[in-house]
């Protein structure tokens, strides 16, 4: 078995014990009532005593050239300049805008002026440790005590941590930097994933499932000749949503669900999160629900249950000889032209006649079948992929909470710092 897959192997062990563990972090406040550190060995310490957070530069966009250094705002990379603030590995501190985001650079880094940063130059810490202790701190719940929206270093300062000796950082921050490279790596199958699964969608839906010798050009573009092409309102039933007031709109999950648009939609599917008891134009499962208002327009998903739909949504209801997945995976093929469309109003929005009007190349209903089950099956993986991503958080707090109060000690178990903590102090 090769490195990579023992390491996966242990993580999903690890995964099934933590499985039924707390989500929460560990309490910060609960540390800033204390005067005297619980843990044997370990100091209580204000930031102030550890970091230095020091100001980024301004660098405009219009500034900044592309070269080989990250460019680095208060939400993460915002582009790259030929020239580093920062000649070091640092961590990047949302200062304004995204209050207390944290990002990890690997190498020197351009800090703009809505940031804060911490190298190596700051701290007499480990700096991977100290990553994970602000994390653990959550530096976001400092912006609702500032009257002006932005993160007080002095605030900052004022807050304290368990400091372990340095070699129990490198364990600490080795374990948590592990389960985090496993959660960017199920990002990375999951983007792979979509990416392939969108090629596969563009020759599905020109050249079919199954093998076709002679292709014919349509107005739905250029197909096998033994498919059909028609109207979506020759094959479809269009129901328009209807507004439903505020006050008619609940948390209480024993209501009818209610979809107010493309922010409750997941990959496949949709999540619920407000009700209401006065429900007018519904969802059906196997409609094809499309964003027809706002932000988000063209935007689609797949019913998987009934609910009361918003105006700023349609259902296209697949009549008999449709296939209902075929239609929500074409309907997903159609999307960047239908926000085209929408983006050519004063106010983004489809009208009814943008939706009948599309043409849909109509294969037998046996290959319309095939085209979606394959479809399907990319979107499997990316649930499952998403599925143990959730799993390696939920570890991953678990093991912060342990990890960082000293519920769980490092000191006497024979665990291997890795080289990407070592070189970080």
């Amino acid at each position: 078995m090769s490195d990579d897959a023992s390491q996966q192997a242990s993580l999903d062990e690890i995964v099934d014990e933590h499985s039924g563990e707390s989500s929460e972090t560990v309490d910060a406040g609960k540390i800033q009532e204390i005067d005297d550190s619980p843990v044997e060995g370990w100091d209580l310490r204000r930031l102030g005593e550890i970091i230095s957070l020091e100001y980024g530069e301004n660098l405009t966009e219009d500034e900044r050239d592309g070269g080989k250094y990250p460019v680095y705002g208060s939400n993460g990379q915002v582009g790259s300049h030929s020239e580093a603030y920062v000649d070091r590995p640092g961590i990047i501190v949302g200062r304004k805008g995204s209050i207390g985001e944290l990002k990890f650079s690997e190498k020197p880094f351009y800090p703009i002026d809505t940031t804060y940063y911490i190298s190596q130059e700051e701290t007499d810490e480990n700096l991977r440790f100290v990553y994970y202790l602000l994390e653990n701190v959550q530096l976001s719940r400092l912006n609702a005590a500032s009257a002006v929206p932005g993160l007080n270093r002095n605030d900052a300062y004022s807050l304290k941590g368990l400091i372990p000796p340095l070699e129990e950082q490198r364990k600490i921050a080795s374990i948590l930097y592990n389960v985090e490279q496993a959660i960017q790596k199920t990002d990375e199958i999951a983007s792979q994933t979509k990416r392939v699964k969108k090629g596969a969608m563009q020759d599905l839906f020109t050249e079919g499932y199954y093998d076709h010798d002679e292709f014919v050009d349509t107005r739905a573009g250029k197909i096998p000749a033994s498919w059909d092409v028609d109207k979506i309102k020759n094959r479809t039933e269009l129901i328009s949503g209807a507004h439903v007031k505020s006050d008619l709109v609940y948390e209480d999950d024993s209501l009818t669900p209610y979809l107010t648009g493309p922010d409750d939609f997941d990959e496949f599917g949709f999540t619920v999160t407000k009700y209401t008891n006065e429900p007018t134009k519904f969802c059906e499962p196997d409609d094809t629900l499309v964003t027809v208002k706002g932000s988000g327009c063209g935007k689609s998903t797949f019913a998987n249950q009934r609910a009361c739909i918003s105006r700023q949504l349609k259902a296209l209801r697949p009549k008999s000889g449709l296939d209902p997945l075929y239609l929500f995976y074409f309907m997903k093929t159609k999307q960047n032209y239908l926000e085209t469309l929408a983006e050519g109003s004063a106010i983004p929005g489809l009208s009814n006649s943008h939706l009948v009007a599309l043409d849909i190349p109509i294969p037998s209903t046996e290959e319309q079948q095939k085209i979606a089950e394959t479809l399907r099956e990319f979107d499997h993986q990316v649930e499952a992929n998403n599925r143990y991503k959730s799993q390696l958080k939920r570890l991953k707090r678990g093991l912060m909470r342990e990890l960082l109060t000293g519920e769980v000690r490092t000191n006497n178990r024979d665990i291997n710092v890795l080289p990407e903590v070592e070189t970080h102090g």
